[in-house]
């Protein structure tokens, strides 16, 4: 092996302990990387090979990341002392004492890419998934820990996560990379489209939506953009025969295919002819329904006001203040707002539009009459 191989081998060994047994709250020493180095990968450099590989990597690694959020360094301590020792003068021949000054490195640790608080975070946002079924978060959640040192623990095994909504389609992420690809290449895709339905056996199953014929239906869109919405991930899409958006489960989605057609330009649909807010179609879509957005003016019950702002965010101007209520507008998808003026029944009232107020008085009697009032 030549120095260079061996140099190279010596500073990727190094990374790698440095990446798994060090992080700011752990420090190595030289003489711990030293050996970790022989019982790891039989080597045996000196201080002196050590400090330098160390240093030419820290440097590598600055000029790897593009810019200081994508990128590792090494920190260490350096102290400054001054060392005397004798030595013999030549001219006089006489002893003499030779201060000489030298740098001591210690405390040697990796800054990894991601703090232990942003692991922590991305994990929780697994944990709480709707989407992803329990083995692939637990995969997720095992190649997230490795971002870290292993002292990094999270916790997993201690928390107990409910979901009542677990997927049976295990192709979301392929689903996820296929439709990304056809965003990026302004292509249609086909899809088949499931829906759950009671068997024969009087239980629940994932099966395809069939077309009149009895056959399995292929849908055929124009994808444009993929939205995560209150831990589900949808597509926003659009037929041919159609100048509205329609959203789709990502998880209901099954044999996806890119096809060679373009797809129709996103300002031929209504509502996004001048392109695409997410923050104000986030505050639309209580529920990711198809249809058109209206003004609607709601009046609700002063304790439901945290309720209001987590669906419908902050920076509303209320009026017509009571004690006990309040008014407010709010522009949102009229099938959505339907559906939550029905689950929030009890503390809030649709003032208007009059036509939204008579559905919801038709869905009452409809509730009234299943239960026999």
């Amino acid at each position: 092996m030549s120095k260079k191989e061996l140099k190279s081998d010596i500073m990727f060994n190094i990374f790698k302990i440095l990446h798994k047994y060090s992080d700011e709250e752990h420090k190595l020493s030289q003489k711990e990387i030293i050996d970790m180095l022989a019982d790891h990968y039989e080597m045996k450099p000196s201080r002196k090979v050590i400090r330098e590989n160390i240093l030419d990597l820290d440097h590598h690694l600055k000029d790897f990341g593009y810019d200081e959020y994508n990128r590792y360094d090494i920190d260490y301590q350096v102290t400054k002392r001054t060392v005397k020792t004798k030595k013999i003068d030549k001219k006089t021949g006489k002893e003499k004492e030779v201060k000489t000054d030298t740098s001591m490195y210690s405390d040697f640790h990796l800054n990894h890419l991601f703090t232990k608080g942003e692991i922590s975070l991305l994990i929780d946002g697994l944990l709480f998934s709707k989407q992803i079924d329990l083995t692939q978060r637990k995969t997720l959640i095992r190649k997230l820990e490795l971002l870290s040192s292993k002292y990094f623990k999270s916790r997993v095994n201690h928390i107990s996560v409910i979901s009542n909504e677990q997927t049976k389609n295990q192709s979301l992420f392929l689903n996820i990379e296929d439709i990304d690809d056809a965003i990026d290449q302004s292509k249609q895709i086909s899809f088949n489209y499931n829906r759950y339905q009671v068997n024969e056996s009087l239980q629940d199953e994932f099966t395809p939506q069939l077309d009149r014929d009895g056959e399995v239906k292929k849908y055929v869109v124009n994808p444009y953009r993929m939205i995560a919405n209150n831990g589900r991930y949808y597509l926003m899409a659009n037929h041919d025969n159609s100048d509205k958006a329609i959203y789709y489960r990502l998880d209901r989605m099954t044999n996806i295919n890119i096809l060679e057609r373009k797809r129709k330009p996103i300002e031929k649909v209504k509502g996004l002819e001048k392109g695409f807010d997410l923050a104000k179609h986030v505050l639309e879509q209580v529920y990711m329904y198809s249809g058109k957005s209206i003004s609607v003016t709601l009046r609700l019950k002063k304790v439901i006001i945290n309720d209001f702002i987590d669906w419908f965010g902050p920076g509303h101007q209320f009026f017509d203040e009571t004690e006990d209520e309040v008014s407010v507008k709010v522009t949102v998808n009229e099938n959505a707002i339907q559906i939550w003026a029905l689950q929030y029944g009890r503390y809030v009232r649709v003032l208007a539009p009059d036509t939204l107020v008579e559905k919801i008085k038709k869905d009452i009697k409809t509730v009234m009459e299943n239960y026999q009032m």
